[in-house]
């Protein structure tokens, strides 16, 4: 029973937050779009960034070991852009968390007045 209890009260907090979120940006979402947009293609200019970095130290180099400097160099960067984003990914995934744990633990306080109300009765 408080498994389907669980259920129920984590699908009623996700398409409350779901509906909620779609009345924040519009039928559409495009403010969310706009703003996811501009993150990806920041991102993608950095890595850019990285790859030309890259090509104009492959350009320079005049050994195979300057080549190899080039190509560390390279997998050093794309492995600290790749943590940047990783630790955005989950501090947005904490703070998400929170959010629907703060939803539940509403839904709960609405159950457990319903149910002294019922006992009440």
């Amino acid at each position: 029973m408080k498994n389907k209890f669980a259920i129920i009260a984590l699908s009623a907090s996700l398409l409350s937050t779901f509906s909620a979120q779609a009345q924040e940006t519009g039928k559409d979402g495009n403010e969310n779009f706009a703003a996811h947009k501009s993150e990806i293609i920041s991102s993608l200019n950095r890595e850019k960034s990285i790859i030309d970095v890259e090509i104009s130290c492959i350009n320079a180099a005049s050994k195979t070991i300057d080549a190899k400097a080039c190509h560390d160099q390279k997998r050093a960067s794309m492995d600290a852009l790749r943590k940047e984003r990783d630790a955005a990914r989950d501090k947005h995934m904490l703070e998400r968390k929170g959010k629907l744990q703060d939803q539940i633990n509403k839904i709960d306080e609405r159950k457990a007045k319903k149910d002294e109300i019922k006992s009440a009765q």
